[in-house]
């Protein structure tokens, strides 16, 4: 899932922008831009996983 987030959710969008400005040289700046963006968003998603799924595991009563 990250990598498709990286490609079409980052990389291509970041990609076209970068290259409006004119200077192709900027395009460059959207691989480690994206990389970013794919690894902020992969540790929101684990942070909820860990919160609704992980952590209720750990509260549950005792059994008897």
């Amino acid at each position: 899932m990250g990598s498709i987030i990286r490609q079409l959710g980052a990389l291509i969008p970041l990609a076209w922008l970068l290259a409006q400005t004119g200077n192709l040289n900027l395009v460059w700046l959207a691989f480690p831009l994206a990389e970013v963006i794919s690894v902020t968003v992969t540790a929101l998603g684990l942070r909820k996983v860990i919160r609704t799924q992980v952590r209720p595991l750990y509260h549950r009563p005792a059994a008897s």
